[in-house]
């Protein structure tokens, strides 16, 4: 499963306590291996259908979550990168308020919040005894903003 891999974030190194790496990275170097070698051929060798520019966006999205999810988890909460990323990380007050949020998520229990950007909204929702987190206006502007320019360019 993956908690396999996962868990090696949640434990402190075993064998070797000044190593940097977790087995849990695989997902980062996964990312990479199996992200941008098809994102870069095709921005380089674009293909004009529907299906090939849904690809590109989807790997670019995936590239860029993934990008952002590295600095803010690894960087900012794991302070695993150089100490100025660090503090140029926790100037910015939303990224902040997310590694701290996802703190919560490092106790004991290793509970709620699971999503790392999501993580406000879903602790604010459960202080209010919901169960499920509403999808915040930022997230919904995002996708209209992502989606339209397809619907408006292949059907205008």
């Amino acid at each position: 499963s993956l908690w396999y891999y996962h868990r090696t974030h949640h434990e402190k190194h075993k064998n070797d306590p000044n190593s940097k790496f977790e087995l849990n990275d695989i997902f980062g170097v996964g990312s990479f291996i199996f992200v941008y070698p098809p994102l870069m051929f095709l921005s380089f060798y674009p293909h004009p259908c529907l299906a090939s520019q849904a690809i590109v966006g989807a790997l670019a999205g995936i590239s860029t979550f993934g990008s952002v999810y590295i600095l803010v988890h690894d960087g900012l909460h794991h302070n695993r990168f150089d100490p100025a990323l660090t503090e140029c990380l926790a100037s910015f007050p939303w990224l902040k308020k997310v590694a701290d949020t996802h703190a919560l998520h490092h106790t004991a229990k290793m509970g709620p919040p699971y999503g790392l950007f999501l993580g406000p909204q879903e602790v604010e929702a459960h202080n209010k005894g919901l169960t499920v987190a509403p999808i915040p206006w930022w997230l919904k502007t995002c996708l209209v903003v992502g989606v339209l320019p397809v619907f408006l360019t292949k059907w205008a």
